[in-house]
Formats: C-alpha cells, sequence, structure tokens
C-alpha cells in the first residue's frame, strides 16, 4: 500500500537426496564356469525340478505309447491269433502250466527283438530332440530344456547319446538293472545342481523354460 512491491516468497526448499538404493539384481547361478543368464528380462534362471522332469516323461511314454503298442501288434499278432494254446484257451479248454511256459519259451526272442526295436526308436527320437531342440516333446510340454553345463549350448550329438544310453544300458542287466536305472533318476533329488547321473556323464544339466524366453 505504500507504493513498495511485496517481497518474492522464498525458495521452496531442496529436494532431498535420500533416494532408496534399488533393491540388488539377483546373482545368476554359475554352472562349471558358465554363467546362466537369460534373454527374458526379470526372468530368474532356474533348475527344472526333478518333479518337472518326472512329468515331461510321463508325456513321452504317453507320446510314443502308440509305437509300442504299434511293434507289438506287428511282432506278435500272428503268434497269439495261432498258437494251439489260444486255440484250445478260445474251445474253453484250461492250459496247463507246462503249456504256457512252452508258449513263453516260443516266445523269448521275439520279446528281445521287441525290446531292441521299441529301445532304439525311442533313442532316435530322445537323442534327436535333444540334440537339436534340447527337449523332447515332454520337456516342451512342461517347459524344461537339456544344455551342456559348460556354456549353456545345446548338448552335442555324442553327450545327447549317452544320457540316453547310461539308462537304456543299465536297465538291461539282469535282476538288478532296475534298481539301477531307478539311482540314475533319484540322484537329481539330492543332487545340488539337479542332475541324474545320466547328466553328470553327458555333463549336461536341465532348465526351467518360461513362456517366451529363449536360452
Amino acid at each position: 500500500m505504500d507504493g513498495h512491491e511485496a517481497p518474492p516468497p522464498p525458495p521452496p526448499p531442496p529436494a532431498s537426496t535420500n533416494i532408496p538404493p534399488a533393491p540388488p539384481m539377483p546373482v545368476p547361478p554359475v554352472y562349471g564356469g558358465w554363467v546362466a543368464t537369460t534373454q527374458a528380462p526379470n526372468v530368474p534362471m532356474q533348475l527344472a525340478t526333478p518333479w518337472r522332469r518326472l512329468g515331461a516323461y510321463v508325456i513321452d511314454a504317453l507320446v510314443f505309447l502308440p509305437v509300442w503298442i504299434g511293434v507289438f501288434f506287428g511282432l506278435f499278432f500272428h503268434d497269439f491269433a495261432n498258437d494251439p494254446l489260444f486255440d484250445e484257451a478260445r474251445a474253453g479248454i484250461q492250459p496247463s502250466d507246462a503249456q504256457i511256459q512252452a508258449f513263453v519259451n516260443r516266445l523269448q526272442g521275439k520279446f528281445f527283438v521287441y525290446a531292441l526295436v521299441v529301445g532304439a526308436l525311442y533313442g532316435v527320437y530322445n537323442v534327436l530332440f535333444t540334440k537339436l531342440r534340447g527337449q523332447t516333446l515332454g520337456k516342451m510340454a512342461v517347459g524344461v530344456k537339456v544344455v551342456q553345463i559348460y556354456d549353456g549350448s545345446l548338448p552335442t550329438w555324442g553327450n545327447a547319446g549317452l544320457r540316453w544310453a547310461l539308462p537304456t544300458i543299465v536297465g538291461l542287466v539282469p535282476f538288478y538293472g532296475s534298481i539301477g536305472v531307478l539311482l540314475i533318476y533319484l540322484w537329481m533329488f539330492w543332487d545340488p545342481n539337479k542332475q541324474g547321473l545320466h547328466d553328470k556323464l553327458a555333463k549336461t544339466i536341465v532348465l526351467r523354460v518360461f513362456p517366451g524366453q529363449r536360452l
């Protein structure tokens, strides 16, 4: 009112510089000197759990079931349809234990051929998909992938073959083969890298793969 302008308002207080620090980035796991990284932002690299891997085995078995059934019928249909043992059974005559044992003995060679054929076919499927994609159809379905432990690349032909060959060969051992195969796969439950013995032989690990993630 006296002709003088009012003094300007005081400047605002300086902004606080106490900015909270950003949360630490997760440290990627290290496998044999290879640092696991991912091309999907904010998606951590994880080892596949044994239960998820078991799910992949079950799906692969279901995928391959028609092949096993087809080979079985191709090899044994004629024997089951024309063997005298089944003619007697269809006529209502109860076969003796000796007749049943003789029938089994006649087919032992074919059972061995059947095991070789289905084992070889499954081996081709398993090794081919593991080498070219790191994933069988079962592994694709549950989201896991096989990689080399030392650099994260796809397995070589040799290592893909070793992963399949170890449990297959051990399973052929009479009496104790099934126990050996069980030990090979159960090993992943207590191994720090969740490796089965076949993984250790082939120098591979199995990683969890999330939708949209590329390893």
